[in-house]
């Protein structure tokens, strides 16, 4: 059975069901177990199918038997008022940092936002029904609605009947809500009652108020007072939000008595942008948090953008390197004398089977929509020549740290290649494989291999030791088969080579085959303007590797020596803020080099070009595939839209009047291209060979979306046995269909490229098809 249940175990038990820990397909879930015969809601699966948004919890699976009814869910670590537990408590939450609260009440408003754009209600806000989720590769906290099990339909005003009675928390009702429960007491009512989604607005501000108050309802401490102070329109609490908290006026403002003045939930997005924006420019102050559960944001990172249903403006134009320094804010840290901080980036280390004497570690969870190339450096250089210090200066370059930052990364420490040059000996091959993410510098993911330093003249045999460490790597089917280039470090002020260094670098030439010499470059460091007296000593020891225009070794000169200071340096110097743009320059210079480096590998000579061509044929083939997809997709909202716009001017379509329909470009040049009914018809009739009434030419648009949706899924299929073809087993993240289309969708989001909106409906529209077509199998994997 694919899911398994851990029934003595519950995450949770309300009225309508019990929530318990299991697996599904072998991951964590919360599986929500309802008895039949007590289900309130008969729609809660078919809400949950609707609702796909970052901060609404997922539904990964349903079924059912003759007694229960099984939601399996995705886990998520607590509910937001297991914040406010003693420490003692057995349910208090213990895990990361909550992310800023500005950008904790973003997530609410944005999830909430999105289930009144599906024209839903949930009416069961309160802090047990928010939900902390914590990605446990990156311990990122994102903040999720749950429990849908009271959630309805309203209509297109966002209002509803309200027949059955007041469902939800009484005391996280609206005012509205609660006069009501008073007027059902009556022996007669005169008309039927209609609710609106507008008390959800309500209650996310007291949930809101609830978070600031750390635990305590705003309108009184029992259900009583609560009651009497909501309709007597009396927040006995508000005083404890100072009224110049960027919250004030946005909470009382969703606290309005009268729903129909009452801010949206959109409105609220908005407002919170907007918040954002004027708190980015007035400082540090403003964007501290007092406590300790929350993390502050990283200053000056707001740009006024739209908004979207996927979370908050500002949020989407942080740096990759803004996003990172704010990830590990919290551990792994160090300040520097001259005020700069240090983060460590967390590695997990990959098994490989290959003994004690490799490790192997990866940055960053693979995005297996990315689909980047990957490039190997093999980094070699005796002890001393700067090698860990071009490691770390090369990552900052990665990741787009800017001179301005007031943060630096580290990628290689102490920890992983011990203390000093002395144990830098003892260390064996070391590699990291770096995860393309979107705001790389470089158009590719990298696998650095770090070699120890060689040249130990208290111990003989050590640089075969290497050399063979080196061969092991590249040759076990465990170990990488594939490298790039060859980075031999070298000091600027060298004049000659040692024994050492000569045998290093034919030893590697004797791995690889002669023809390595053409991916051999030299990394010059501690350099200055000039660094020809190492680049003549080893042009004269006639190593293998090519000459440049000048007749000098292939090479890239480096000065890394203040890679960890920046302009908030206290001993900053226009001559530091020069080096580091110089430094810039020669990394950019060197992975434009990378890029144009042929793959050389241990199999022979003929396998390889073979191996090679397939590879490339096989990229030509996906990246033609995807531009395929983003057609089929841009055509399925062009003629959704088309079908839309029809049905909304059937008074016009009645009387045969023509009129404009505007449709988003197939091609994205442009936002829209405009038709008129009268050509749309034509063209379908054209191709019909008959005359279409209003009806035959909305069926002929649908059946034209439910051939692209079936082309599209068979596309996405294509993609994923020639994406299987390009990786490795250990790079292979297996997904299914609708996982493929579900990340699609994350990416989209993530991108904003143009065109991304209308790609999106298209991809939301192909993941309900695929679900409820039973034509396509979900046993294939990505």
């Amino acid at each position: 059975m694919e899911i398994q249940l851990d029934g003595n175990n519950r995450l949770g038990e309300g009225g309508y069901g019990s929530v318990f820990p299991g697996t599904f397909r072998g991951i964590k879930v919360a599986v929500k177990r309802v008895l039949v015969i007590d289900a309130t809601n008969e729609n809660e699966e078919k809400i949950l199918k609707q609702l796909n948004h970052q901060n609404i919890v997922k539904l990964l699976h349903f079924y059912s038997d003759d007694t229960f009814k099984y939601f399996v869910l995705e886990l998520c670590a607590a509910s937001l008022d297991q914040l406010f537990l003693s420490p003692d408590h057995p349910r208090k939450y213990k895990g990361p940092r909550l992310p800023h609260q500005l950008t904790v009440f973003t997530h609410l408003a944005s999830g909430l936002k999105h289930i009144h754009s599906k024209n839903l209600i949930h009416r069961d806000i309160k802090p047990e029904n928010v939900l902390i989720h914590v990605d446990e590769s990156t311990c990122r906290v994102t903040i999720k609605w749950a429990d849908f099990g009271l959630s309805r339909d309203v209509n297109q005003r966002g209002t509803f009947t309200m027949n059955s009675g007041i469902k939800g928390t009484k005391y996280w009702y609206a005012p509205e809500l609660l006069r009501q429960i008073k007027e059902f007491s009556q022996p007669k009512r005169s008309r039927t009652e209609r609710g609106t989604v507008k008390s959800d607005v309500f209650a996310l501000a007291l949930v809101f108020a609830y978070l600031l108050l750390e635990g305590d309802h705003l309108y009184g401490c029992n259900e009583l007072a609560i009651y009497g102070n909501i309709i007597d329109k009396d927040p006995v609490n508000m005083y404890r939000i100072a009224q110049s908290h960027y919250a004030f006026e946005l909470i009382s403002k969703m606290l309005t008595d009268d729903p129909l003045l009452r801010m949206t939930s959109s409105e609220v997005v908005e407002q919170l942008n907007a918040i954002g924006i004027e708190l980015s420019k007035e400082g540090p102050p403003c964007l501290r948090n007092s406590s300790p559960l929350y993390e502050t944001l990283p200053i000056g990172s707001y740009n006024e953008v739209e908004s979207t249903d996927t979370g908050p403006a500002y949020m989407k134009s942080i740096r990759l390197a803004n996003f990172m320094a704010t990830q590990w804010s919290n551990t792994n840290k160090k300040i520097l004398d001259d005020g700069t901080t240090l983060y460590k980036l967390k590695l997990n280390e990959i098994s490989t089977h290959l003994g004690a004497c490799i490790k192997r570690f990866s940055l960053g969870p693979p995005n297996p929509l990315m689909d980047k190339p990957w490039k190997t450096i093999l980094l070699m250089g005796e002890t001393g020549s700067g090698k860990t210090t071009w490691i770390n200066a090369m990552i900052n370059y990665v990741l787009g740290v800017e001179w301005d930052d007031p943060f630096r990364f580290v990628l290689v420490d102490e920890k992983i290649k011990g203390a000093s040059q002395a144990d830098s000996q003892t260390q064996g091959v070391t590699a990291y494989e770096i995860h393309y993410q979107n705001g790389f510098r470089i158009p590719f993911s990298l696998i650095i291999v770090d070699t120890p330093g060689f040249g130990d003249s208290e111990r003989t045999g050590r640089d075969m030791e290497i050399t063979s460490a080196v061969k092991l790597f590249f040759q076990d089917k465990n170990g990488i088969q594939e490298l790039d280039i060859v980075g031999f470090v070298v000091q600027s002020s060298l004049t000659s080579l040692t024994k050492s260094q000569e045998y290093i670098l034919k030893s590697v030439s004797n791995i690889f085959g002669k023809d390595i010499k053409e991916n051999v470059h030299f990394l010059v460091t501690f350099a200055d303007e000039n660094s020809s007296s190492v680049l003549e000593a080893i042009k004269k020891a006639k190593l293998p590797c090519l000459m440049d225009s000048n007749e000098l070794p292939c090479h890239q000169r480096f000065n890394n020596g203040s890679i960890f200071q920046s302009k908030h340096s206290m001993n900053n110097t226009q001559s530091l803020q020069l080096q580091w743009e110089d430094r810039i320059q020669n990394f950019r210079s060197f992975f434009e080099k990378l890029s144009d480096m042929p793959t050389k590998s241990l199999q022979k000579a003929k396998v390889v070009k073979t191996c090679q061509e397939m590879k490339k044929c096989l990229e030509t083939q996906l990246n033609s595939a995807r531009n395929g997809i983003n057609v089929k997709l841009m055509k399925m909202e062009e003629l959704r839209k088309t079908v839309e716009i029809i049905a909304l001017n059937k008074d016009k379509v009645d009387v045969n009047e023509d009129f404009d329909i505007k449709v988003p470009k197939v091609d994205h040049t442009q936002h829209e291209k405009t038709k008129t009914y009268s050509e749309i018809r034509k063209k379908y009739e054209e191709v019909k060979r008959k005359t279409l009434d209003p009806e035959a030419l909305t069926k002929a648009l649908k059946e034209d979306i439910e051939k692209l949706k079936k082309e599209t899924i068979e596309d996405i299929k294509n993609i994923t046995n020639s994406s299987n073809a390009l990786k490795t087993e250990k790079l292979r993240v297996p997904l299914t269909t609708e996982e493929y289309i579900q990340t699609m969708i994350e990416n989209e989001n993530k991108d904003k490229t143009p065109g991304s909106l209308e790609r999106i409906n298209s991809l939301k529209a192909l993941s309900e098809f695929y679900e409820t077509n039973k034509s396509f199998s979900d046993n294939s994997t990505y």
